[in-house]
């Protein structure tokens, strides 16, 4: 809320106090005339004093809140009555910074499509670790693919319409295809990107070929 905002409810919140004040003391009419009585005691208009007491407890309010909200000018601060008027910049309210004209990221990694020439292009980076593509294997791939890699996973199985597919053709694959498998997705296959990052997924699938070697290729002589 602003401090213009602010300021205009107190005024409006004052007038209407004053307003039931002024209501309140006007001169009685004839109507207005009867008196209770209450144990031998005469109070005129009795029926008046609730209203009274409200409109004192509003005054007192509005002028404590006055003097101690922070929006109005004090540094004191006696009751958090505002809390959401802070000085903090709030959530997108501060434009976001433009990064700098040629900046790429570090993590940036190049995605084509697995058919792509390009794909074929992309190898696993040097070492690899194993035992981190197999943890990461046997998290996201195995429930489908099944530990060994041949295909119907617990979850395949019990589904009874997700395709547990046996890994073996992984071997005729190129590396970046494999990856940008795992990173993208296939037919049904969900992507892992969310999951894993790129170096997780090379794991993933240095493992893949430890479990599947690529065909060597014979050189002619």
């Amino acid at each position: 809320m602003s401090k213009t905002l602010l300021i205009g409810y107190y005024f409006a919140a004052a007038a209407v106090a004053a307003f039931i004040i002024l209501w309140i003391i006007r001169k009685p009419g004839e109507d207005d005339s009867e008196e209770t009585t209450d144990l031998s005691v005469s109070l005129p208009y009795f029926h008046h004093t609730g209203a009274y007491l409200s409109a004192g407890f509003v005054v007192v309010t509005l002028a404590f809140y006055f003097f101690t909200n922070y929006t109005m000018g004090t540094d004191r601060q006696w009751w958090l009555i505002d809390m959401f008027d802070s000085s903090m910049v709030k959530a997108y309210e501060a434009p976001m910074a433009s990064p700098a004209d040629g900046t790429v990221s570090d993590r940036y990694v190049q995605n084509y499509n697995r058919y792509l020439p390009e794909a074929n292009e992309l190898t696993a980076p040097e070492g690899a670790d194993l035992a981190q593509g197999e943890r990461m294997y046997n998290t996201y791939c195995a429930p489908c693919h099944a530990v060994e890699g041949k295909g119907f996973g617990p979850v395949a199985k019990r589904s009874g319409t997700i395709p547990g597919i046996a890994l073996s053709g992984s071997s005729g694959k190129s590396e970046g295809y494999l990856y940008l498998t795992i990173r993208n997705g296939g037919a049904v296959m969900p992507a892992y990107s969310w999951a894993m990052d790129d170096a997780e997924m090379w794991d993933v699938v240095a493992y893949l070929r430890s479990l599947f070697p690529a065909p060597v290729l014979e050189v002619e002589e």
